[in-house]
């Protein structure tokens, strides 16, 4: 390894450990009172190294989102490859539950970041700009995805004519404002699964163009 990749390596190194150190801080004290000479002090940085990585705090919280957005949609492709073979609105039941199962089995630092992000947007605002950016990576597969399913059901029979695109935009926002609900909303397993499958079933059998076919009894 020459002189300039070592020094890459190195670099992207560094990278890691501070997010990896940010995310404890963010988690054991919350995104409002960490700072950034409380990471530089975690990592034995000085501040000033920091924003050679990062141009401030937020953008620094945003990167942690990011880092688990990309664990998402791999997870997501995984499922995606394993379900070709079936019946459009199996599809749809499966690709829901895998996103179920995705939420539930966060760790509890996990959901601690995911928790932080909603009361910084909520109570302290973020740019525009910001927030189509995580929704960019947050949607990177879902739609497209659920676009092609929904296409194939309307294809086949399945499902009734409709425009697929608005719909599977729709069926998207569902299942993250769902995923969302688990993570901020402190209730027992068994109960949100029953609620967030009743709220798949209405989606579903909406689509349906024959009513005898619905997936769900």
């Amino acid at each position: 390894m020459g002189v300039k990749e070592r020094k890459v390596k190195e670099k992207m190194a560094r990278k890691q450990d501070i997010l990896s150190a940010a995310e404890k801080l963010f988690i054991q004290n919350g995104y409002q009172k960490t700072t950034l000479e409380d990471i530089a002090d975690s990592c034995e940085l000085s501040k000033g190294t920091i924003y050679l990585y990062f141009k401030n705090k937020e953008q620094l919280f945003l990167s942690i989102l990011e880092r688990a957005l990309v664990d998402f949609n791999t997870y997501l492709l995984e499922h995606i490859e394993s379900t070709t073979n079936m019946r459009a609105d199996e599809r749809l039941s499966q690709f829901a539950g895998a996103c179920l199962d995705y939420v539930t089995s966060l760790k509890p630092e996990s959901k601690r970041i995911l928790q932080e992000a909603h009361i910084y947007v909520m109570h302290q605002g973020i740019s525009n700009g910001i927030i189509q950016r995580i929704n960019r990576k947050f949607n990177l597969l879902m739609p497209e995805h659920l676009n092609s399913i929904i296409k194939k059901g309307i294809e086949d029979g399945t499902f009734r004519e409709t425009d697929s695109y608005l719909v599977s935009e729709a069926f998207s926002l569902v299942i993250r404002g769902l995923m969302f609900a688990e993570v901020l909303w402190v209730v027992p397993t068994q109960k949100f699964e029953s609620i967030f499958f009743q709220a798949i079933k209405c989606f579903i059998d909406g689509l349906y163009n024959n009513p005898n076919l619905l997936l769900f009894t």
